[in-house]
């Protein structure tokens, strides 16, 4: 508490009045930035025009606000047993809100003509659980993760929204 008040430029009773703990002030830096990411989302897929445009505005601009909003990354895939019971809720929340934006982007395709998916929900719940698996990399060994330098993370948000989209099989 003496390091935030010192960087805060405040006494530490000062702190004290506002927060019991550090981990209260934690908290609610983790929650200002998941309001933040989500915001950001919003904000690109809302620039979109099609479906594929908005399903990857989502996942490029979650992975490029990683970098600015570390704390909250650190804390869903670094951290996270040791600061979960006091945060579960805003991961939750976090992962709640990527899904209804996704289930929305999938329904106004439905509703276009330029999708046909059966079941939103789980289709929603998918893409968001496998995109997860983009960021980690990205966020800790930066741009070009892989041995490959053509697999950016523009590349891959491309190859697995096209796994999403148009699957595997042969048609």
């Amino acid at each position: 508490m003496d390091e935030i008040a010192r960087e805060a430029g405040v006494s530490k009773a000062t702190v004290y009045k506002y927060y019991k703990n550090k981990r209260e002030i934690f908290y609610e830096v983790v929650q200002i930035e998941s309001d933040q990411m989500l915001l950001h989302i919003r904000e690109a897929v809302d620039k979109e025009t099609t479906i594929l445009g908005k399903l990857k505005a989502h996942f490029l601009t979650k992975i490029r606000t990683i970098h600015r909003l570390i704390n909250f990354y650190r804390v869903t895939c670094d951290t996270w047993s040791a600061h979960w019971p006091f945060i579960s809720d805003i991961l939750e929340n976090f992962m709640q809100e990527e899904k209804k934006l996704v289930r929305n982007i999938l329904k106004q395709g439905n509703d276009s003509g330029e999708l046909k998916v059966r079941d939103v929900a789980v289709a929603a719940h998918l893409i968001v659980v496998s995109m997860k698996s983009l960021e980690y990399p990205w966020a800790v060994e930066g741009q070009n993760f892989s041995p490959r330098k053509s697999l950016t993370a523009s590349n891959l948000v491309d190859a697995m929204l096209d796994i999403h989209m148009n699957g595997l099989q042969k048609r």
